[in-house]
């Protein structure tokens, strides 16, 4: 015997109703999340900005447990996060405080790049403006 049980139709029918089309439809549209506020311009860019700098930090961290070194892993990402940070121009946190050094070290980096590629043209190892590598 089957542990189913057979219900006929015909004696639930009279029960059930039909429900209108538009009641289902406004049933169904009552039960989503609707927003009625988006965030302001200026704290979506703030948030933007937290994120940018909080990512970083628990990748490290991350990968610093599943390398069994925290201390570096957490140090990898605070050095990525400086960098990002570094990058976001007049909202960075970070450039107020390294500005003194950066000032210092900005034309002396320009003129040991500008060396460098005077010195790989000249053998061959950087291509001549107007030429690609292909």
């Amino acid at each position: 015997m089957s542990s189913r049980k057979f219900v006929d139709a015909t004696v639930l029918a009279p029960l059930v109703e039909p429900v209108p089309r538009r009641a289902v439809s406004a049933f169904h549209h009552d039960r989503h999340v609707h927003y009625t506020h988006e965030l302001s311009d200026d704290a979506t860019e703030a948030s933007t900005r937290m994120l940018i700098r909080l990512v970083p930090m628990v990748y490290g961290g991350v990968l610093g447990v599943l390398a069994e070194h925290v201390i570096l892993g957490l140090l990898a990402g605070f050095v990525l996060t400086l960098a990002l940070d570094l990058r976001m121009g007049k909202d960075s946190l970070f450039r107020p405080v390294f500005a003194p050094v950066t000032d210092r070290l900005r034309p002396r980096v320009k003129s040991s790049v500008v060396r460098a590629k005077i010195w790989g043209r000249r053998h061959g190892l950087v291509p001549r403006r107007g030429y690609g590598l292909g």
